[in-house]
């Protein structure tokens, strides 16, 4: 059983994906502390050609409070510029008229936990890129707080749902020790995203990792993971 635990991103790049695709179980990091200027709530497309942000506005956001103590914004009038900033840069891209009102699906849904609401999107998401993993929040799962260290819980989590391989992307190889998770009979890997390019709009050199707006998008071979 393979299992991979990561935070929940607003529309996070194609390699948070590939993540998702390679595991039987994705934990949503739902009861770790919010990040400032991280990646939960902001994530990057391309505007006529130029890198821009897209920002899910949070309500009294603090380092000092778990994700899913959050609340996302209710102001909808921010919701209506976002979805205007994505309608206006990916209005020529060949997926827009299939795209673009699920993605205002997503960004209009009712739920005001900012977990919830963004694992909403991910599981919709991965749904439309045929993924059959299965997701489940951390705070389901180890209830208490008295961990050592993030790793230790990391391993905990794995062996409560009978998981034999933890899976993280790249980033992640700074923070795990295959030593203890190898004493523990688990296996630590790595995938590196593919990121295959593929026709942007008005840039001459491929971008990668920006968000999965992009390639929803603009990738015109099928919207499968490869």
């Amino acid at each position: 059983m393979k299992v991979a635990v990561m935070q929940p991103y607003f529309f996070p790049y194609s390699g948070y994906f590939e993540l998702i695709k390679t595991v039987d179980y994705f934990v949503i990091f739902d009861d770790v502390n919010y990040i400032k200027r991280g990646w939960v709530n902001k994530n990057k497309i391309l505007h006529n050609g130029d890198i821009v942000d897209i920002t899910l506005p949070v309500q009294k956001a603090s380092q000092n409070k778990k994700i899913n103590q959050h609340l996302r914004s209710t102001d909808i009038k921010s919701f209506e510029k976002l979805k205007k900033k994505i309608q206006l840069s990916y209005a020529k891209a060949p997926n827009f008229n299939d795209v673009f009102p699920l993605l205002c699906q997503l960004i209009d849904n009712p739920e005001t936990n900012l977990a919830k609401y963004l694992t909403d999107s991910l599981q919709v998401l991965s749904i439309s890129l045929g993924l059959k993993t299965q997701f489940i929040y951390s705070s389901q799962l180890s209830k208490h707080d008295d961990w050592d260290n993030a790793q230790d819980r990391i391993i905990d989590i794995t062996k409560q749902l009978g998981g034999s391989e933890y899976f993280n992307l790249p980033g992640g190889k700074a923070l795990y020790c295959e030593k203890r998770f190898s004493e523990q009979n688990l296996k630590l890997k790595f995938i590196e995203p593919e990121l295959k390019e593929y026709s942007q709009l008005n840039v001459e050199t491929f971008i990668p990792s920006l968000s999965i707006i992009d390639y929803l998008m603009l990738k015109t071979s099928g919207l499968l993971l490869h």
